[in-house]
């Protein structure tokens, strides 16, 4: 089912974010109902998502950094209760950055050709995917890293200091 919307928030049920570049959306959020279309950009919808569970962007990040020593492409918590976690394909203020949910997948495939390098396929577990110009290296980096957000989260020290 599709549908055309002023906001939106992050559910568990929603497998990614992509930029979209129409006159009528910003984003088009791909869910394991269908599509929907937000006039709005992905990066803000990361964030005011991220805020609704009194996490920040801008927060999360830094600690995360300081934390676990990532510096580019940080993984982002959405929703700890709910494990809701997004990955960044590329730099987050990037206007081709497309948001992946680190729970919603259950493969990464290399489909890289001698055309074209660095291109995957992401396999959701509603089986679904999705054909990226990331490399399968990238997007495997990227899950380890998220993993590890998990495990601090999920350990009970919500990266205290």
């Amino acid at each position: 089912m599709e549908k055309n919307l002023l906001n939106y928030t992050i559910t568990q049920n929603d497998n990614a974010l992509l930029p979209g570049r129409s006159t009528h959306y910003d984003t088009i959020v791909l869910t394991s109902e269908g599509k929907h279309y937000v006039k709005k950009p992905p990066f803000d919808i990361i964030k005011e998502s991220a805020s609704k569970t009194f996490l920040t962007y801008e927060g999360s990040t830094q600690l995360i950094r300081e934390k676990l020593g990532f510096k580019y492409k940080v993984p982002l918590p959405i929703n700890t209760a709910l494990g809701i976690y997004a990955i960044p394909t590329m730099s987050p203020s990037h206007p081709d950055c497309i948001w992946l949910f680190y729970h919603r997948i259950e493969s990464i495939e290399d489909i890289s050709e001698k055309s074209v390098l660095n291109k995957s396929k992401v396999h959701f577990v509603d089986g679904t995917s999705l054909s990226l110009t990331t490399s399968c290296y990238s997007l495997d980096k990227q899950m380890k890293r998220t993993q590890q957000c998990i495990d601090k989260f999920d350990a009970g020290q919500a990266l205290s200091y």
